[in-house]
This record gives structure tokens, sequence and C-alpha cells, in this order.
């Protein structure tokens, strides 16, 4: 095969969109659900939503049914398991934001735990946003992770390197879980998109929900920590 010129734009090796992608396994979703599950348990009860197993036996339930239907459906059950994933994602987002609703309520009226207690129950909200919004992006960008092993999959929601720059990556390199969740954390952390922009007006709003989020969880630890200094 003859070399393309610099004007030639990418070639078709060097394309990272619109060939289908490698499948991936449901266990680092449900190891991202469990890890919420277990984080559940370090909020106080103070602000927990419900009783402290409903996370658990919900994310118990998931994981169970992803690994019995999985391994053996054809694409019109993925669908079906696309809509149930996204429910979940639902109660797990609600829950979070929940927390977090406790929390500010909590700081605001005069709360009675203590200083400890207050900044683990921050961090903890934090992680768990970390974790939802990362299994969120795994779940929308180009249609899901079953919609990405097809090669008409829907276009990008996320703008990665890898596809701004042709080349720098394998060919026909596709995003897996790993990079979901890291745009997630970044996105945590510097309440704003740092190498991977959102391209798709659903990809901007759940940016600024996530980063919205976060920003609230610092807003209210150093509220709290003027107040107790003063």
């Amino acid at each position: 095969m003859a070399s393309a010129s610099p004007g030639d734009g990418p070639t078709q090796d060097e394309i990272t969109w619109g060939v289908a992608a490698q499948p991936e396994s449901h266990w680092p979703m449900s190891f991202a659900f469990i890890g919420f599950a277990l984080l559940a348990g370090f909020l106080p009860e103070e602000i927990s939503l419900g009783p402290w197993f409903l996370v658990p036996v919900l994310v118990a339930g998931v994981v169970g049914l992803f690994t019995l239907v999985l391994p053996r459906t054809q694409l019109w059950e993925l669908r079906l398991v696309h809509r149930l994933a996204w429910a979940i994602i639902a109660l797990v987002f609600v829950t979070d934001v929940g927390a977090l609703i406790a929390l500010a309520d909590s700081l605001l009226g005069g709360s009675s735990l203590s200083g400890q207690r207050l900044l683990l129950a921050a961090l903890t909200i934090w992680a768990q946003t970390v974790l939802v919004f990362g299994v969120i992006w795994w779940q929308l960008d180009r249609g899901g992770a079953a919609a990405r092993t097809t090669a008409d999959h829907p276009a990008p929601d996320l703008l990665f390197t890898q596809m701004a720059t042709p080349g720098c990556g394998p060919p026909s390199w596709s995003p897996r879980f790993f990079d979901y969740l890291y745009v997630s954390f970044t996105a945590s952390t510097a309440f704003s998109p740092t190498d991977t922009m959102p391209l798709t007006r659903r990809a901007k709003l759940i940016m600024l929900i996530e980063s919205a989020v976060s920003f609230t969880i610092v807003v209210l630890l150093v509220a709290h920590a003027i107040g107790v200094l003063r």
C-alpha cells in the first residue's frame, strides 16, 4: 500500500471511530457498581438514603444478572440489558445526589457529625460520583459498549486524543472502560474537560452535571472549614 501524503488525511487504519470496537466484558461496569455499594457503607446514617443494605442488594442483583445473561445474549437482548443498566445507573445517581443533598442539609443546619466524619462522607460521595459517571460515559459514548462493536455505531460523544491525532495510538483504537473512568475522574477534579472534549449536547450536559456535583462538594467543605475557623 502506498503511503499517504500529508494532504490526504488519515488512512483507514488511522481512523479511530466508525469501525467495530473489540467487545468488552461487563465486569468493569460491575466492579464499578460493587465499588459504589462498598463506599455506601462509609456514609454516616444521618445522610444515608434508606437502609444500609439497599444499595448492596441492588448491586448484587445487577451483577448477578449481567453474569448470567451477557455471556449468551443476542443483540436484541443486549438492548434490553442496556436499558436495564441505564435504569440502575439512574437509581445509583439519584442515591448519590440524595446523599449530597443530605450532606448539604446537615452542614447548613448545624451538623452533629464530627469534622472527620463529615470529611469522610464528602470524600465518599465524591468517589461514588466518579464511579457512576464513569459508567455513564461508558454507556453513553457511541451508543454504549454493545453498539460500539458494530461498524455502524452512532457518532462519538467524546473526542479522545487518539481521535484528534490519528497515528498516536494503535490502529482502529477504541476507548475502553478505564478511558471513560479517567474522563470521569478528570471532570470531577478539574470541573471541566481536560484532554477529552465533549462533542454532543448531551455529553456537555452530563459533564456539566458531574462538575457541578463535585464543585458543590468542595464548596461545602470549604464553607464548613471557614465556619470552624471562625
